[in-house]
């Protein structure tokens, strides 16, 4: 707890019911984006050996595919070829729609990881999730 809310000169957030502070999308993004994201490993390039920015093929190519196949229920065929570009898709999506998706974003996410947790992932992503949630 912050210095502030231990002397009452600031409120606590109340407990969030039908709606999403700004302040926890924020915090729920950026555990994503340290936990997985962070650790993106593009794929190889056989010719000079050197790590490419492809989605496709890389480390996280099958939590990207669930994304678009699963969870958005959009053809694959229209992931973007690089990583930021991709990622941007997703952020867009996450910071525009509603509360409850918000959430649903995160679950499908910490199944998926469960279920097939890529390369280099590190990290404790659920714990982290329910660091956010209770501040």
């Amino acid at each position: 707890m912050l210095f502030s809310h231990r002397m009452g000169l600031k409120p606590r957030s109340a407990l969030q019911l039908g709606v999403m502070d700004k302040e926890l999308r924020n915090g729920l993004w950026s555990v994503l984006v340290e936990n997985v994201l962070r650790n993106f490993r593009g794929s190889l390039d056989g010719v000079f050996g050197r790590q490419l920015p492809h989605v496709l093929g890389s480390n996280l190519d099958s939590l990207f595919r669930a994304y678009w196949f699963s969870y958005l229920k959009i053809p694959t065929d229209t992931i973007p070829p690089t990583f930021d570009e991709a990622v941007g898709v997703l952020r867009n999506h996450f910071f525009g729609c509603k509360w409850n998706e918000v959430y649903d974003f995160v679950d499908f996410t910490i199944r998926q990881l469960m279920t097939r947790p890529p390369e280099g992932l590190t990290g404790n992503m659920v714990t982290d999730f329910n660091s956010v949630l209770e501040r």
